[in-house]
């Protein structure tokens, strides 16, 4: 797992193309050897206006070649065939298809991951960082809780069941599907801020979006938008729609888009801070908005992409009906289970449902341009969703041609069923997409997997 400088201009895919193009002239020239493309994993930042526009700007004057010695002119080349061309740059610029960098170019950020294996992201959800010595009132938290959430307990309460994750997974994206932090036990902002120092630690491109319990804390929603955007290694966009974090990451490979995930903030910070300036949506769900600016969106790429089809995933916290709905095959034979443990189903699924009362907050998304959310992500190739919110849940069942995904939870602050944490791992190329729950007790993860039917 290699990664480079984290945020790199977008113009890095078309100038691949120019690069290339420039190199073969040069040598056919007699002047120097093109240089070569990083094969590491790249981010990159730049808008798609502006990538577009400084890309052209360059491919209108020629005279600033990449290399040091300046082209001479074509009328001027002589008739010997080059002898030196890079046979893995010409690969990958036969390979290249203009759409699949011109549909990135409508994205928030690109990774770029190297070629020849498959592309690793984790999920990780609901850490939900209490700091004790921060709460607001004597009595809110028992002698129990207090002890155990003391400030300097999060390595073994949080931290080292994040890095586990990393470990085992040694992702080249990783997701945090919300409640980074419980915002009441965090008015300083210092939970937040340990939490970034350590997801940069790692120098992979991680992308959060907000829980129900972020924005309760009093440094306000602004300021933790800020500093996640300020953070080297994150992904992170406050977006032009509700909610504070739409946005959406592109993940190429050999120059092509190889799939796009779309993070959604679904509200429901009932305490939002004052210092927040009323930009949090207090009900909890998506709104109709946001499933405008996710259909314009997926619909910009499709457009580009034409008969290409590039898988998508949707990522936000508090859960759909949907997710119910998908359920419901095991829901009519317990109430709480382990898949393929308590209950049967396809091999296909997996996973535990021990939460009281069942998915947590689930609520029915309002529909757009006539369909409903469900037709919404099967119009687009939407393949899979990914959420947390309910601790003890973290089913992952087919329904209706999409994976619903309820995330491991990662840590031990707030409610948790024992043994079942850790963290979700995704891996995927352009032909397969695969999904598993890694377990910190590993052991208990080998005896769950014994129990799983083959596909």
């Amino acid at each position: 797992m290699n990664h480079t400088t984290p945020r790199r201009p977008l113009l890095f895919f078309l100038l691949l193309m120019l690069t290339v193009m420039v190199a073969l002239t040069t040598i056919a020239c007699n002047s120097t050897t093109p240089p070569q493309g990083s094969t590491d994993s790249d981010i990159v930042t730049e808008t798609a206006t502006n990538a577009l526009t400084e890309a052209s700007t360059q491919q209108e004057d020629p005279t600033e070649s990449p290399t040091e010695t300046p082209a001479e002119s074509p009328t001027e080349s002589p008739t010997e065939a080059p002898t030196e061309v890079p046979t893995e740059a010409l690969t990958e610029a036969e390979t290249i298809n203009p759409a699949h960098a011109e549909a990135a170019a409508t994205l928030d950020f690109v990774v770029e991951v190297e070629t020849g294996r498959e592309i690793r992201v984790l999920q990780i959800t609901d850490p939900q960082i209490i700091d004790s010595a921060q709460q607001r009132s004597s009595g809110r938290l028992d002698a129990n809780s207090t002890a155990a959430w003391a400030t300097d307990k999060m390595e073994s309460v949080c931290f080292q069941y994040i890095r586990k994750a990393v470990e085992r997974v040694q992702p080249d994206l990783i997701l945090v599907t919300g409640d980074l932090v419980y915002g009441e036990f965090d008015d300083a902002g210092t939970s937040l801020q340990a939490l970034i120092a350590l997801m940069d630690g790692f120098e992979i491109p991680w992308a959060p979006i907000f829980g129900n319990h972020d924005n309760e804390s009093k440094k306000g929603a602004n300021w933790q938008c800020e500093q996640l955007t300020n953070s080297p290694y994150c992904l992170f966009a406050k977006g032009d729609t509700d909610g504070n974090g739409n946005y959406s990451i592109g993940v190429m490979q050999g120059g092509e888009l190889v799939r796009v995930f779309y993070m959604m903030d679904s509200n429901g910070c009932k305490k939002a801070s004052s210092a927040s300036d009323n930009h949090v949506t207090t009900t909890a769900g998506l709104t109709a908005k946001q499933l405008l600016w996710l259909k314009t969106r997926m619909d910009n790429v499709a457009t580009i992409m034409g008969e290409i089809v590039v898988p998508s995933s949707v990522c936000f916290h508090i859960p759909t009906k949907d997710f119910v709905r998908a359920n419901q095959q095991y829901l009519d034979q317990k109430s709480s289970y382990t898949i393929h443990v308590n209950v049967t189903g396809p091999a296909t699924d997996f996973g535990s449902m021990q939460e009281s009362g069942g998915i947590k907050g689930a609520y029915e998304a309002p529909s757009v341009g006539g369909m409903t959310f469900l037709q919404l992500l099967q119009a687009y190739n939407v393949d899979s969703v990914f959420a947390g919110h309910s601790h003890q849940v973290n089913t992952s069942v087919m329904y209706e041609g999409i994976r619903w995904t309820m995330g491991l939870k990662t840590g031990t602050y707030d409610r948790y069923t024992a043994q079942e944490l850790g963290g979700t791992q995704i891996t995927f190329d352009k032909d397969n997409f695969h999904v598993k729950h890694v377990y910190f007790n590993l052991r208990y993860e080998e005896n769950l997997e014994s129990k799983r039917p083959t596909e």
